[in-house]
């Protein structure tokens, strides 16, 4: 037997998920529906619509960020939500967001009517509060789930989870590639997808109604604690403390990635939008194809390996991309699905292992109040970066330089920074916790010896 497994703790392999913690199976409906509602208004397709009304790059940027940014109303929440209760405040926000939809949905059917201006006004101003509703109700979701999955089955469950949003997504988008999209565009086309994300949004709540929840807790006080009071606290905890730092370096660096990669595509390689979309479902499909692999990898040998095997695979893309734009590699399609595979997978790998060591290391004496402030920081790092490098896209516009017969634009610029990034991410990842002061190497001598042996075995 390898060294991998003697170092780890058997987990139950047998039992099933769905008998093991029944509430899954309407969480897993909820996060189908709810995926395919979200990815349409707040990734590619809304990406391009607001493209076709003449929206700059910090513009696209920001209006992705909204809802990164508005998450930090996570931190006023935080210490309501367990009074309030998990499931009330969940059901009260998805509904009035999913409201704000509606008003989304009428927009490419009167773009005709309207200016371009005023397009992409409403559209920010519709978005902004959506963002704000969801920040809100999102206090209650990791709590809840905390309640709900044990530590030992945790690592499969945000693999199940990460599965099933991005298996609807891609879904969702190879039908956009193949149905909706035709050679001439029009904004209905989008209205049409903008109605199914409405409608995905109250099939979700549906689900999410069945869920079982605890009791919201009695007496509550007149005075709640104030943030400055009580933020103090959960920055103590070291170990906790890293975890965030780490986070915040790790989401900086990828937040911006995947939306001026899209408009990289567009822009300097001129693939047409079908492409795009069929490009972005193999990306999901990589994320489904490895989810379950991470979480039984995390049960196993803890978040801290996973961590950094996810983001040694994330440089080497970002240094794929780096000479692609250098054109030392041809951007042919194949390369350039493998590449978004990739990330699909680096990224999988690094936020599942996060949300489990999140969920397994918050502070005990508060962890309501430590998600939190881990899923703020979280969000505020995946929001702030698109909006800092849309700034500077639009500001080196102008950058067409040739180093040593290489040509140097502002994309090869946002790659080589990025993976510098990375660099520093994977070394905060040396501070965290390891069980049983697992190895990388180990968990590849498991993946590519032992897990193969075993099933050879059976």
């Amino acid at each position: 037997m390898s060294s991998s497994t003697q170092t780890t703790t058997e987990i139950p392999q047998s039992q099933s998920i769905f008998k093991a913690v029944p509430a899954v199976k309407n969480l897993v409906g909820f996060n189908v529906f709810n995926a395919v509602s979200f990815n349409i208004v707040m990734s590619t397709p809304m990406i391009l619509l607001v493209q076709r009304w003449g929206a700059s790059k910090l513009y696209t940027g920001s209006l992705m960020a909204t809802m990164w940014l508005l998450s930090a109303m996570q931190l006023y929440m935080a210490p309501r939500v367990e009074y309030i209760g998990f499931r009330r405040l969940l059901l009260a926000g998805w509904t009035a967001r999913t409201m704000i939809l509606m008003v989304v949905c009428v927009l490419p059917f009167v773009s005709g009517h309207m200016s371009h201006t005023s397009l992409l006004w409403t559209t920010m101003i519709c978005m902004t509060l959506y963002s704000f509703l969801r920040g809100v109700a999102n206090t209650g979701y990791w709590p809840w789930i905390r309640t709900l999955i044990s530590p030992q089955w945790r690592g499969r469950y945000f693999s199940l989870e990460q599965s099933v949003c991005n298996l609807s997504t891609a879904l969702m988008l190879f039908f956009c590639g193949f149905v909706m999209i035709k050679r001439d565009l029009s904004d209905f086309q989008y209205g049409y997808l903008l109605v199914i994300s409405c409608i995905a949004g109250w099939v979700s709540i549906f689900f999410l109604r069945k869920v079982d929840a605890p009791e919201p807790l009695p007496d509550r006080p007149k005075r709640i604690e104030p943030i400055f009071k009580w933020m103090p606290r959960v920055w103590a905890e070291k170990i906790f403390r890293h975890q965030m730092l780490t986070a915040i370096c790790f989401y900086l660096t990828i937040g911006a990635f995947p939306l001026y990669t899209k408009l990289l595509l567009k822009e300097n390689i001129n693939l047409p939008e079908k492409t795009i979309y069929f490009i972005d479902g193999f990306n999901l499909a990589a994320i489904v194809l490895s989810a379950w692999f991470w979480g039984i990898l995390a049960d196993r040998f803890g978040s801290r390996p996973i961590m950094s095997l996810a983001t040694r695979v994330l440089m080497a893309l970002l240094v794929i991309w780096f000479f692609i734009t250098l054109r030392i590699i041809p951007a042919n399609p194949i390369l350039l699905g493998v590449c978004f595979m990739l990330y699909g997978i680096g990224y999988n790998g690094f936020h599942i292992s996060n949300q489990r060591l999140a969920l397994n290391i918050a502070p005990k004496n508060f962890p309501v109040l430590g998600i939190s402030t881990m899923q703020v920081f979280f969000s505020l790092s995946m929001g702030i970066g698109p909006i800092i490098w849309g700034g500077v896209l639009d500001m080196m516009k102008g950058v067409h330089w040739t180093v040593a017969g290489f040509p140097i634009d502002r994309y090869t610029i946002f790659y080589a920074i990025s993976a510098l990034m990375m660099i520093s991410a994977k070394w905060m990842i040396r501070r965290l916790p390891n069980k049983d002061d697992v190895k990388p190497r180990q968990v590849l001598s498991y993946v590519i010896f032992d897990a193969p042996a075993q099933i050879f075995k059976k």
